[in-house]
C-alpha cells in the first residue's frame, strides 16, 4: 500500500522523474505551503478516514527523523 503522504506530495497520479534536485524543489514549495497545525489536521483526518494506518505514520514520522538527520537540522 501506497503511503498517502507521499502520493500527496506528489500531487494527483502525476509522475515525477527521480531527481533530487527536483525532489527538494517540490517539497519546499510543499513545505512553503504547510504548517504544523495543518499538517497535524491532515494526519488526523487521513487516520480518521482509514486512507492512512498508524503503521504508515509511524514509517513516515521514521522517514522523516532520518531525513532531517541527513540534512543535518
Amino acid at each position: 500500500m501506497a503511503n498517502p503522504m507521499m502520493q500527496m506530495l506528489r500531487g494527483s497520479g502525476s509522475r515525477r522523474p527521480n531527481n533530487p534536485i527536483a525532489m527538494m524543489a517540490e517539497f519546499r514549495k510543499f513545505a512553503a505551503s504547510m504548517t504544523p497545525q495543518r499538517a497535524q489536521q491532515q494526519v488526523e483526518k487521513l487516520l480518521a478516514d482509514g486512507t492512512m494506518s498508524q503503521d504508515q505514520f509511524q514509517q513516515l514520522q521514521q522517514q522523516a527523523k532520518d531525513f532531517l538527520a541527513f540534512l543535518g537540522k
